[in-house]
């Protein structure tokens, strides 16, 4: 009796001890897949922080790029205009030594305060955080725009702050464009300051002078404002080198982003490295969504396990009945589960555990070793990632089993995925678990491939974004060298608003490139900003749709202000448009509203080379309908629902003679969707198209 006691003792001592490793394995589950999910949850953030940080970055060098362009733009204007009163001046006293080509003069003789404005104003528009731009001569400022708030800067001497000079002699001595700063600003505050110097030329290409300098400021809290109106639902800043005239390294924006592993991105200006660093509004989560249901599984599931661990035990002392009952509670587990002794042979295992390893099941009867087991499999073909590496394979896998240290992921022959758990007990046995992971392991592949798509579309569409990119870039040269497009002759003086009527020049071959140079930028920038807009709608939808406003809308105007925008390409193809428009209303977004109707009358015009545009709006009872019709190139049946597909095109010639990204009528359908009505489509191949949108009434 003293005998059985102890030996009950001691069972119980070990039992205890198996619960306790069963318990800690369960909370280390728990743990890891708590660990999982929320380094999912942080990689979705990432991924979608990594799109606004590459937009962050777009924007500031257009920022950067605008600002350049404007100083230039100015630069040779002033130029120009200068050489033009030189000009002028040597055929009024041809005598004068003061006309020698590189004599300088005083600027405000060339220009006014009001032609300069006129000249900067534009920029103001496409740039961003601009506070002012300011023309210097003789290290005085002579021009400064907006006037009125910065009037006082007028006439302040350059040389009187030291820390902005070596900057302008740097622009005067390489005769190129130089940005600094972050500095401190004459109208208080800090921002960024790019110069560019006005040079004059003579005959002697050594006499070229300098006449003076252009600067163009910008805030920086007005960059970082505007960055956060841009990107919504984000912290940001942006921290900036030592610049090249030694101004120190400076942080725009909140400081603290840097302090909270931020995602950054970052680009080169200049001399510069600019890093644009973002984290969520409340910073990076520290834990999942799902923490409450992942622990509570992973309890149940550990009370499961040590509940079938004591019934194992009590079978020892119990009747066959027990053991059976043992048995079947193991069986029960969802998850396959065995256990090897200390001498790592099979005391037992589950049957989904055999049906996880169904080549080598029948090697699994208990006494078996682990690795006969192990190698069964790997000569049947089970394991995919041991082919061709066999013993390498089988000695990597005993080391995991003999020191399991925490999860590790298999590949079995039939595709499935196992997530196996493996832990040491106090006696030397070990107890593993197979989770069977696939459909997890597969939304993670297709997620990834998802990714690898979007990719290949954004390097795709990248192509359609250059292109027009790039004629503008080099029309918009050609503008700025105005003079040299006109073989050198002079301009009329802009001080006098209107020209003379029977001026020669109004009929100049020069002018009439310049026009048409102007219509082609135009044309391109157009077709980029309605790729960009497609892109950034596309990103950005689902929440943008998800909180639409839901506002009466005169559908009539709606449909005026896109006829508008598009008559001219309708006139410029020889269209005929047709129009019939009744009044009516709608709830939802003018905004959108206005989009979708562009998007489906563009496509008419985009599609038909002859004939007419046929545009009807009309409210019957709880509904309105716009038609639009066209005598275009059509759409075969089969592809009637291809066509509302993201990023879808009718066919490849297609894309070739009309540039687009295929997303208009995927956007405009999701809009229209979501304010409860639907597209229709009727066509038929080289035989026009008919688009309907119907919508609930107002």
């Amino acid at each position: 009796m003293l005998d059985f006691s102890k030996r009950l003792k001691r069972s119980n001592r070990q039992l205890g001890f198996a619960l306790l490793g069963v318990a800690l394995l369960g909370a280390a589950i728990s743990l890891l897949f708590e660990k999982q999910a929320l380094s999912l949850e942080r990689s979705r953030l990432q991924a979608s922080l990594a799109e606004k940080a590459s937009f962050a970055a777009s924007e500031v060098q257009r920022h950067l790029a605008t600002n350049e362009l404007a100083a230039k733009t100015i630069a040779s204007h002033v130029e120009a205009r200068f050489s033009a009163a030189v000009q002028r001046a040597k055929r009024r006293n041809p005598g004068r030594s003061e006309n020698r080509p590189g004599a300088p003069r005083p600027v405000a003789g060339i220009l006014s305060q009001r032609a300069f404005s006129r000249l900067v104003d534009p920029f103001f528009d496409a740039g961003m955080g601009l506070v002012n731009v300011a023309y210097s001569h003789d290290m005085r400022i002579v021009f400064v725009h907006p006037h009125e708030e910065n009037s006082a800067l007028v006439g302040a001497d350059h040389k009187a702050n030291p820390q902005q000079l070596a900057a302008i002699e740097r622009a005067i001595a390489t005769r190129e464009y130089v940005l600094s700063g972050p500095v401190a600003l004459m109208q208080d505050g800090h921002g960024l300051i790019g110069r560019m110097p006005v040079l004059t030329t003579g005959p002697d290409p050594a006499q070229e002078t300098v006449l003076g300098f252009v600067s163009v400021v910008s805030s920086n809290d007005r960059i970082v404002s505007e960055l956060r109106a841009r990107i919504p639902n984000t912290r940001v800043a942006i921290g900036i080198s030592p610049d090249a005239d030694g101004q120190p390294p400076a942080i725009l924006g909140d400081a603290e982003v840097f302090r909270m592993d931020p995602l950054v991105q970052s680009l080169t200006v200049g001399a510069q490295v600019w890093e644009i660093a973002m984290v969520p509004p409340d910073g990076w989560p520290t834990s999942s969504a799902y923490r409450g249901v992942i622990l509570s599984a992973g309890g149940i599931v550990t009370l499961m396990v040590m509940l079938s661990i004591v019934l194992f035990d009590r079978a020892n002392w119990l009747s066959r009945q027990s053991s059976l009952r043992l048995n079947a509670a193991i069986e029960g587990i969802q998850d396959g589960f065995a256990l090897f002794d200390s001498n790592d042979r099979l005391v037992m295992c589950n049957q989904n555990y055999r049906a996880f390893y169904n080549r080598s099941a029948h090697l699994m009867v208990p006494g078996t070793s682990f690795e006969t087991i192990l190698r069964g499999g790997v000569a049947l073909g089970q394991y995919p990632d041991a082919v061709g590496q066999e013993e390498a394979w089988i000695q990597e896998r005993l080391a995991q089993h003999a020191n399991p240290t925490g999860s590790i992921e298999q590949k079995l022959e039939d595709g499935r995925w196992l997530k196996i758990y493996e832990s040491r007990l106090d006696d030397g046995s070990t107890v593993g678990f197979r989770v069977d992971i696939t459909s997890l392991k597969e939304a993670q592949i297709e997620a990834e491939r998802a990714s690898k798509s979007k990719s290949e579309f954004l390097n795709t569409i990248s192509h359609e974004i250059r292109t027009p990119l790039s004629a503008i870039i080099g029309f918009a040269t050609i503008l700025s060298n105005f003079e040299a497009l006109r073989g050198g002759k002079g301009t009329p003086d802009d001080r006098n608003d209107t020209p003379p009527a029977a001026d020669p020049r109004a009929t100049d071959p020069a002018l009439h490139k310049v026009k048409l140079f102007a219509a082609r930028i135009s044309e391109n920038g157009r077709h980029l900003l309605a790729l960009v807009d497609d892109l950034l709608f596309t990103a950005e939808a689902r929440a943008e749709l998800d909180n639409m406003p839901q506002d009466i809308v005169d559908m009539k105007s709606v449909v005026e202000f896109a006829l508008e925008q598009l008559t001219r390409s309708a006139a410029d193809k020889g269209l005929e448009v047709e129009v019939d428009l009744q009044p009516a209303t709608v709830r939802g977004s003018e905004t959108r509203l206005r989009q979708v109707a562009l998007n489906l009358i563009g496509n008419a015009i985009k599609f038909t080379d002859h004939g007419k545009i046929t545009v009807r709006l009309v409210q019957t009872g709880t509904s309105v309908k716009l038609t639009i019709m066209d005598t275009g190139v059509g759409i075969r049946k089969r592809d009637h629902d291809r066509i509302f597909e993201p990023f879808n095109q009718v066919d490849g010639s297609m894309v070739r003679r009309h540039n687009g990204s295929g997303l208009g009528l995927s956007i405009s359908n999701e809009i229209v969707t979501r304010l409860g009505g639907a597209i229709t489509v009727d066509s038929s191949k080289d035989l026009g198209s008919t688009f309907t949108v119907t919508l609930p009434s107002a």
